[in-house]
């Protein structure tokens, strides 16, 4: 479980996460397609992702978030952005939570440090299984798409 504090500091704080990860994002050669996107489409992917991060922190891998997350693979893959863009993105948004985390979450003992670094980590689960159910949705489609139509 997340540290409620720091949960909240994200929480709370979502939009200047996410308005920080917009000239990350436009800055990165590698993500054309992604770059193309307004920045309201990619404030709008952010929030999501981060007000996820909490909705998963307190139900685990719930089916509903899976189900969004495997929607958002299909969009991107109807969309034509290739797929490495879409993880470099997420890399972008999660070095930018784990950077706010570390620059506003100040320990100021041995059991506050702890449940930073557990943050941290559990940060890390969260996106492993963003990515996975994103890849999943993305691959899905492309098979659909790639089936012969009768």
């Amino acid at each position: 479980m997340f540290p409620n504090r720091l949960t909240h500091l994200i929480e709370t704080h979502w939009d200047d996460i996410a308005a920080g990860t917009i000239p990350r994002i436009r800055d990165d050669e590698d993500v054309p397609h992604m770059q193309k996107l307004s920045d309201a489409e990619l404030l709008n992917w952010a929030r999501g992702i981060l007000v996820a991060l909490k909705s998963w922190t307190l139900a685990g891998e719930d089916g509903r978030l899976a189900i969004q997350y495997n929607e958002l693979g299909r969009v991107r893959f109807e969309n034509s952005v290739p797929l490495y863009e879409v993880v470099r993105c997420l890399h972008i948004l999660k070095g930018r939570v784990s950077g706010f985390v570390r620059d506003h979450a100040f320990a100021q003992n041995a059991l506050e440090l702890y449940g930073q670094e557990e943050l941290e980590h559990n940060i890390g689960l969260f996106f492993d299984w963003l990515l996975y159910t994103i890849a999943r949705g993305y691959e899905d489609a492309r098979q659909r798409a790639a089936a012969p139509r009768y």
